[in-house]
């Protein structure tokens, strides 16, 4: 999909916003600002848009078979439309009219929505069930953003429907009383962390009785609507700390300060990928130089340096491309090693095993020690020869180790390699594997589940056929 010509007109009027600002002489800051606002009301004033607004309006965002849709879940409609074009022009700085998956992940983050990749990856795909699913999702536009959020939405519905129906209500009532324990716990499968305490604040606030922590809702609107009021929580807390933890958030300022101390300014890009690099969650490397600065500086004049509320939007917003790259790299691993989605985890505690246990090794990389004790534990005997030809395996599917150049094996790489051996039946690590099998109440407790998982994989791959 992608947004493209469509949003020329949008594109336009945030540049005319953008020139008319520079010609006043006001700070980079504020152009900045008024391209956003340009773009976003121009966004909301293109036919498509306003046509999907009156269909969201009519149809309550999916919510028409709900007991009723009240004027507060109205308004909830018409500023959402609002909020979602703001954002969606505040992350593309280039005014291309189109996001990448990475970015929609941070999106729905500020809109109180903390996905896992695979999250987005399924959320994405409903937007084109037939594509391939190993493979990232294209660009999307506005119009498919809304819809993504639409389709979020409606999940959302018919799992808080359940709740109110099903356990809740039971089939005599109407209205429902649950304990305030209750909903802070249906509310976590919509992504909203709440105490029971939180909960009641919000119920009363929006008029609904409260009596020895139980509270009455009428109709699922209002469940709906307590949600998101609820969900207000999460998105400020996002706002706040950009999905970090409080700690993380302690050590980026404690940073953050150092540098101000010395510069007397606010931080540029470079020196933001130093922080996350201090704080270990990333490694440094010339790709990382060009995501971090893409980020920080998406519509962003390069003289301009950053706050700390600033610096931890784009190091999440980095973090957020890293995190579903990687995510999409070991997928299509997966596919060409014949291993299923949902196995992957297993083999990941296998592979952190094996890094631990590498006497000879960094504790941190995959060497090709790793690899010999992850052959040998499925059971494999290595002689001269299978060592040698082991070793060129390794060197042809693993990668070097930053400045000191040393061979290791990445997960994704490790998961095809895994997927190479079984296919050439090396050292008959097929037989062998299975045969592990059958001794596993001898194995080592933590190592069960992986050498199991990694055995029926075995058996059951189109390799061992």
């Amino acid at each position: 999909t992608g947004g493209g010509d469509r949003c020329a007109a949008a594109r336009q009027a945030a540049e005319a916003a953008v020139a008319e600002a520079e010609q006043q002489r006001l700070p980079a800051a504020i152009c900045r600002q008024r391209r956003v606002e340009a773009y976003a009301e121009a966004l909301l004033r293109e036919p498509e848009i306003q046509q999907l607004q009156a269909e969201r309006v009519r149809g309550g965002v999916g919510m028409e078979d709900l007991d009723e849709v009240d004027s507060e879940l109205e308004k909830l409609i018409k500023e959402d439309l609002a909020e979602l074009a703001e954002l969606f022009a505040e992350f593309d700085g280039t005014l291309e009219g189109v996001l990448q998956q990475h970015d929609v992940r941070s999106l729905l983050r500020l809109l109180g929505r903390a996905l896992t990749e695979d999250d987005v990856r399924t959320l994405m795909r409903g937007l084109d069930p037939l594509g391939d699913e190993n493979e990232m999702f294209g660009d999307i536009g506005f119009k498919e953003f809304v819809e993504l959020c639409d389709m979020r939405l409606h999940s959302e519905k018919l799992y808080l429907r359940a709740f109110f129906r099903d356990r809740f209500r039971g089939a005599s009532s109407n209205c429902i009383q649950p304990h305030l324990r209750d909903v802070a716990e249906a509310l976590q499968g919509v992504k909203v962390n709440v105490r029971p305490e939180q909960v009641e604040r919000i119920a009363l606030d929006l008029g609904h009785a409260v009596w020895a922590e139980f509270v009455t809702l009428v109709h699922e609107t209002e469940l709906f609507v307590l949600t998101q009021r609820c969900r207000m929580m999460e998105k400020q807390r996002a706002w706040e700390r950009a999905g970090f933890t409080l700690e993380q958030v302690s050590k980026v300022q404690e940073l953050f300060d150092h540098f101000v101390s010395k510069t007397g300014r606010g931080l540029r890009a470079e020196e933001l990928l130093y922080i996350v690099h201090q704080l270990g969650m990333t490694s440094r490397s010339r790709s990382d130089e060009a995501d971090m600065e893409a980020t920080a500086y998406n519509g962003r004049d390069r003289s301009e340096t950053m706050s700390l509320e600033e610096c931890l939007h784009a190091a999440r917003r980095f973090l957020d491309k890293k995190e579903m790259d990687a995510r999409s790299k070991e997928l299509r691993a997966a596919a060409i090693a014949g291993i299923p989605h949902d196995e992957l985890d297993y083999f990941r505690t296998f592979y952190k095993q094996l890094i631990a246990e590498d006497t000879q090794g960094n504790k941190k990389d995959f060497s090709y020690f790793a690899l010999c004790r992850g052959v040998q534990v499925m059971g494999a005997t290595l002689t001269v020869e299978r060592n040698a030809e082991l070793e060129q395996m390794f060197k042809e599917h693993a990668v070097s180790s930053g400045s000191s150049q040393l061979l290791h094996l990445p997960f994704p790489k490790f998961i095809v390699m895994i997927g190479s051996l079984f296919k050439a039946d090396f050292a008959n690590l097929r037989t062998q594997s299975a045969r592990k099998d059958e001794e596993l109440p001898r194995a080592v407790p933590s190592k069960v589940k992986a050498i199991s998982t990694t055995s029926k994989f075995m058996r059951r791959s189109r390799f061992a056929r």
